[in-house]
């Protein structure tokens, strides 16, 4: 119950940054696409924004996170994707 009173007007937001940056090659109609990007969120912080349900825990304790599940996805990621039109 304490927790929950704690955070009757939901919880308070910070700013954070996000960037990717990446590049493309195409040849006719196909194209490769090569992208990295990362947050500076942490996966606590990011676990308590977004209500990721694929969260697992990993001791990712902050202020409004106080159950330690952290978001994968406030991880850095790279990809690669082909495509044709």
């Amino acid at each position: 119950m304490l927790l929950f009173l704690r955070f009757a007007n939901g919880i308070p937001y910070k700013s954070y940054t996000t960037w990717n940056v990446g590049f493309g090659i195409t040849k006719s109609v196909f194209t490769l696409d090569f992208r990295y990007y990362d947050t500076d969120l942490n996966q606590g912080d990011c676990n308590a924004f977004t209500s990721d349900h694929t969260a697992r825990f990993n001791n990712s304790v902050t202020p409004i996170n106080p159950g330690g599940f952290g978001s994968t996805g406030a991880a850095s990621r790279s990809s690669s994707r082909a495509s044709s039109t």
